[in-house]
């Protein structure tokens, strides 16, 4: 079996949807939403590989030959510019842009995927583009993406290949770009994995999955295929495979629909104007609009709902065509199909189902819920009417409630729940806003709680010191010169753009990451903060990218030789040391990592 990390990923979260997919290949209806993401990872890729950022044609998406909107085109070239400027889509020493890799799963199966950035020795990136910041990935959520795990995996069975050994922790990294017109923002979110972290969810997870999907692939039947959980019905905009799983239409009636509709989308009917109609047509439809008679228009894309079923089948009292079995807020009350706040069809089925009440009538009748298709004999009362909730409690689903709910929080977990239950009832924006503060809540329900040590009781009196001799002063001095450490040498002024070339070298530098050395005798030690101060023109460099690639420049062409045998320390995180010390670790004879608080 040839498999890739979305299907795997599209497996775990609905095995019936894999099913349709990718063994009945059952089609979708086409989406051109896509091609934002795909223009925008091409620019990602031109700047990485030092090409033109925009060159002709540039709006264009590869795959579909289609053109992107003038206002997206503008964002693309406002969020890429930003994560250049701000370091996140950044060069690196040994970079690799869009690399295919393929990864042995078992004996007959493999994984092929391709990887938008990578080093050669510990980090993974991957560019994401979405429209709410509820669909990007925290940190925590990095460590268990089939994806990113799956990609880890490889990077130590190719560094095994090579016969290197493999890094202490491997980093995973989304670059997020979040698609929105009045705040465009650009932010990168990475996560550190161990290398048995990674063997233990290929094993457990990726693994476990892969062998499902064989057995699953073999089933003729979707309803012999397990039940999802009703969350899945509702992931990435709703499934649209609803219609088929609650017998609304069977497989061949559901592809005749979307094969049809994707035609429509692909070829649509010219649009009728004043200077294109014949004489007769524009006099006839002004006679229409004098007499105040709807023109009657055959719409290009007709409702689900005359597609999946004739309205004069319908019995009045029936669970009405655009309920969701699954919904969460009216699947369990006796009215399903309709808000148990509003008398009204809900509108969580309606996005779900994509079913139109166009056809259909309704209204509560003496504390009862009827509806009836148009046209047709108003019918009696058949089902119980929802219960109109006050507006005093509508509280319960609004921002300030979710977001107290969460802040009183006492593990992730319940912070989780709340997030999950909030998405059913509010928007993406104030979706967004809870997340924030839950990151902040979660990272500190995370933190171990720290004792505080106990002060040491300072001594009655101190003890009074004899005086010392001429002669005892002197072997002191003398005993700590030459004790004191090896002067730290000076770095060598860089000017950019003007690296001396490499000559062989012999020991590299030792870097110590997060950790100092108390002693190390022979060796000259040297913070990091100090070689880069010592960079000509540094931090005079407007741009954080320019002055970032100086460096790796430099160092690739042997700028820092004189750094070879030297003790390299780093005691806090800053993006610029960051960098220096990457730059470094090709060059490095060791590597020392602790941990920065």
């Amino acid at each position: 079996m040839k498999t890739s990390a979305s299907k795997i990923e599209t497996f775990d979260l609905c095995k019936r949807k894999w099913w349709f997919t990718f063994v009945q290949r059952l089609p979708t209806i086409t989406k051109d939403f896509f091609s934002f993401g795909t223009v925008l990872h091409a620019a990602c890729e031109r700047y990485l590989l030092s090409e033109p950022l925009w060159p002709q044609g540039w709006e264009i998406d590869p795959d579909t030959q289609t053109r992107v909107s003038p206002q997206d085109a503008s964002l693309i070239q406002v969020l890429v510019q930003a994560g250049i400027d701000e370091g996140i889509v950044e060069k690196r020493v040994g970079g690799k842009v869009e690399e295919w890799i393929t990864l042995k799963i078992d004996n007959d199966s493999e994984l092929r995927g391709l990887i938008d950035y990578h080093d050669s020795q510990s980090r993974i990136e991957d560019h994401k583009t979405s429209k709410s910041t509820r669909y990007f990935k925290s940190p925590n959520a990095l460590k268990k993406s089939i994806q990113m795990m799956a990609y880890a995996k490889w990077m130590l069975e190719e560094l095994k290949r090579r016969g290197k050994v493999p890094p202490k922790v491997l980093t995973l990294v989304h670059n997020q770009f979040l698609k929105d017109y009045d705040t465009p923002t650009v932010r990168r979110r990475e996560a550190e994995v161990t290398p048995a972290q990674v063997d233990k969810f290929f094993e457990e997870v990726i693994r476990k999955l892969v062998t499902q999907m064989k057995a699953t692939e073999k089933i003729t039947e979707p309803f012999a295929i397990e039940d999802p959980m009703p969350s899945a019905c509702r992931a990435y905009g709703g499934c649209d495979f609803i219609p088929i799983c609650t017998a609304q239409e069977t497989m061949v009636q559901y592809e005749r629909r979307i094969t049809t509709i994707n035609h429509r989308l692909k070829n649509p009917k010219p649009h009728i104007t004043a200077a294109t109609m014949t004489p007769e047509e524009f006099l006839a439809k002004s006679a229409a609009k004098k007499a105040h008679t709807p023109a009657v228009l055959t719409p290009i894309n007709p409702p689900r709902t005359q597609a999946v079923l004739e309205v004069t089948d319908i019995e009045p009292g029936e669970i009405p065509p655009w309920a969701d079995p699954n919904c969460p807020l009216c699947s369990k009350g006796d009215s399903p199909g309709f808000n148990p706040r509003k008398g009204a069809p809900c509108r969580i089925c309606l996005s779900k189902t994509k079913v139109s009440t166009d056809s259909f009538e309704w209204e509560v009748n003496e504390g009862r819920l009827i509806w009836w298709v148009k046209g047709q004999d108003k019918p009696v009362a058949e089902q119980e009417a929802p219960e109109v909730v006050s507006a005093g409690s509508k509280t319960a689903y609004s921002v300030d409630a979710f977001l107290a709910k969460i802040k009183a929080a006492k593990d992730a977990k319940t912070v989780a729940d709340v997030l999950v239950e909030a998405g059913e009832v509010l928007d993406d924006t104030d979706v967004g806003v809870l997340e924030d503060v839950a990151e902040a809540v979660m990272l500190r329900l995370s933190e171990p709680l720290v004792e505080e040590e106990e002060e040491e009781e300072a001594p009655a009196a101190a003890t009074k010191r004899p005086r010392r001799t001429k002669a005892e002063m002197a072997a002191a001095q003398k005993a700590a010169e030459d004790s004191a450490p090896t002067p730290t040498p000076t770095p060598t002024p860089l000017v950019v753009g003007e690296a001396p070339v490499a000559e062989p070298s012999g020991e590299g530098p030792i870097l110590l990451i997060g950790c100092s050395a108390i002693k190390w005798p022979g060796k000259a030690m040297v913070m990091a903060e100090t070689i880069l101060n010592g960079v000509e023109g540094y931090w005079s460099m407007p741009k954080v990218f320019e002055r970032r690639e100086a460096v790796r420049k430099a160092m690739s062409s042997g700028g820092f030789k004189h750094l070879n045998g030297m003790v390299i320390v780093q005691l806090g995180r800053d993006p610029d040391i960051d960098n220096l010390m990457s730059s470094m670790v090709d060059m490095a004879s060791a590597i020392i990592r602790g941990s920065i608080q």
